[in-house]
């Protein structure tokens, strides 16, 4: 390894309180008006205070929602995977490009999931919702990954992406559940995470 990092896994968790920050954030009273910057004060997001152009930061909080899902998906299969008695350490779960498939969201996706059940694969389990997330690879997630940002503030544009990125959160738990993840602390209600009751 030629740079020396010290590199850890994500916590899962983490990485849905994320996108429940930012989707909270694009949906705030005001928060079309904040991302201007009329007064020159910074944009305040749980995790910065923006004092860049708003079409970056709307890219960034974009590429981290996409990012996130992208690092949670191969996480939930190497759960199951243990469970059932594979290698949590397999090469595809590492590194899910190595995958038979086209293109990166039929290798997540599709041939991921598939390696628990072939029913898990989005193309069978929601054909609508796969071909909708087919095109915001195509359209949005390839170029914001490879040397593109927005070029105007469209927010309910940005707020429905990250609504579909919680419905491919909702297809994940559908196979492991959210509480399996993180077991005994955590739920999933209305697309928010919430804490179990002590009693509950």
């Amino acid at each position: 390894m030629v740079l020396k990092l010290e590199i850890a896994k994500i916590p899962m968790l983490s990485v849905r309180l994320e996108l429940q920050n930012h989707l909270e954030m694009l949906k705030r009273p005001g928060f079309a008006t904040e991302l201007k910057r009329l007064n020159g004060q910074p944009v305040r997001t749980e995790y910065q205070d923006w004092f860049g152009l708003p079409e970056v930061l709307l890219t960034q909080v974009l590429q981290r929602g996409i990012l996130g899902l992208e690092g949670y998906l191969p996480a939930a299969v190497r759960i199951g995977h243990e469970r059932n008695g594979g290698d949590p350490e397999a090469s595809y779960l590492i590194n899910p490009f190595e995958l038979p498939g086209v293109g990166t969201a039929d290798k997540f996706y599709n041939q991921l999931p598939a390696k628990l059940d072939p029913a898990f694969s989005l193309s069978k389990h929601d054909g609508e919702l796969w071909a909708r997330t087919s095109a915001l690879y195509r359209e949005v997630r390839n170029p914001i990954f490879h040397g593109h940002q927005l070029v105007s503030i469209e927010l309910a544009a940005v707020v429905d992406i990250f609504a579909h990125v919680c419905e491919l959160y909702d297809w994940i738990d559908t196979w492991m559940p959210l509480h399996e993840v993180a077991p005994g602390a955590w739920q999933v209600s209305h697309r928010r995470v919430i804490p179990i009751p002590a009693d509950g």
